[in-house]
C-alpha cells in the first residue's frame, strides 16, 4: 500500500507493482535510520512518518524540479542542485528515494551526499533499473547492479547491500501497464496487482518455510530472490559511511 492511500486506492494504481516494494524496504529498514536525517530530493516527503527513530528530519530538493512537478513545500530546504547548504559530517542518516536518475552532475550529487554524513552514517537508496520516462525533461539515466556497487565504493561506502525489487516477470508486467489503453488501465492493474499481491504472499510463505529449514541446518538465510538481480523495475541499497 502506498503512504496516504487506501487499499483500493493503491490496487488501482498503474504504479503499485514499483513502489510496493520499495515502500516495504524503506519502511523494513527505518530502524537503522536514527539522529539527523537528509531525505535528499524530499519531493512532498511522503515516507517521513516511516522515520520515528529519528530527531530532525530534513527535507531537501532542487527547486527547478520541484517547481516544475508541483509540489513545491515551505518546509523543504530548497537549493541549486549543487552544494548542498549543510556543514560536513552533520547528517547521521540518509534517505535518497528514486533521486539520482535525475539530478545533472551524478559524481558531484553523491559526493556531496557522502560529505555531509558523519562516519558510520547509513544512506538508504533506490534507483530505478527498468523504468519509463518521467519528469521530462529531467530523466537522464538508469542503473545497473555493478555499476551501483562500484560508485558506492569508489566514493567510500561499506557494507554495502544491493538488492532489486521484482523478479523478470514482475517488472515485465509493470511495463505491460504502459500498453494499455487509458479507458482500460484501472481495471488491467487491478488484475495485475492483484496476481502480484497473491503471488508476493505466496513467495513469502515459501521463503519464511524455506528459512525455518535453514535455520535448523544452520545454512544462512536469504531474505530476498537471488533472480531479482537480473531485470528489475527498480535497486534498493543500504550502505555505511566508512568511519
Amino acid at each position: 500500500m502506498f503512504p496516504n492511500k487506501t487499499v483500493k486506492q493503491s490496487l488501482i494504481d498503474n504504479r503499485y507493482i514499483g513502489r510496493k516494494p520499495i515502500y516495504e524496504f524503506l519502511k523494513k529498514n527505518a530502524e537503522h535510520m536514527k539522529g539527523v536525517l537528509l531525505d535528499y530530493g524530499a519531493g512532498t516527503m511522503p515516507y517521513k512518518d516511516l522515520f520515528a527513530n529519528v530527531h530532525k528530519y530534513i527535507g531537501l530538493d532542487y527547486a527547478v524540479t520541484a517547481s516544475s512537478a508541483g509540489y513545491y513545500k515551505e518546509d523543504i530546504l530548497y537549493y541549486d542542485g549543487k552544494i548542498i547548504p549543510l556543514n560536513d559530517e552533520t547528517i547521521d542518516s540518509v534517505l535518497c528515494n528514486q533521486v539520482l536518475e535525475h539530478v545533472d552532475d551524478l559524481d558531484l550529487s553523491l559526493s556531496e551526499i557522502y560529505r555531509v554524513m558523519r562516519p558510520g552514517g547509513v544512506l538508504l537508496l533506490t534507483l530505478p533499473a527498468a523504468y519509463p520516462l518521467h519528469m521530462v525533461p529531467y530523466d537522464f539515466r538508469r542503473f545497473t547492479y555493478y555499476g551501483i556497487q562500484k560508485m558506492l565504493e569508489e566514493l567510500g561506502f561499506a557494507d554495502i547491500k544491493i538488492t532489486g525489487s521484482t523478479c523478470p516477470k514482475d517488472t515485465i508486467r509493470r511495463l505491460r501497464l504502459f500498453c494499455v489503453p487509458c479507458r482500460f488501465q484501472k481495471i488491467y492493474a487491478f488484475i495485475v496487482n492483484m496476481l502480484y499481491l497473491i503471488e508476493c504472499n505466496a513467495l513469502s510463505r515459501r521463503r519464511n518455510w524455506l528459512n525455518s529449514i535453514r535455520r535448523i541446518l544452520g545454512k544462512q538465510q536469504k531474505d530476498y530472490d537471488e533472480n531479482n538481480l537480473l531485470y528489475p523495475l527498480d535497486y534498493l541499497v543500504i550502505c555505511y559511511k566508512c568511519r
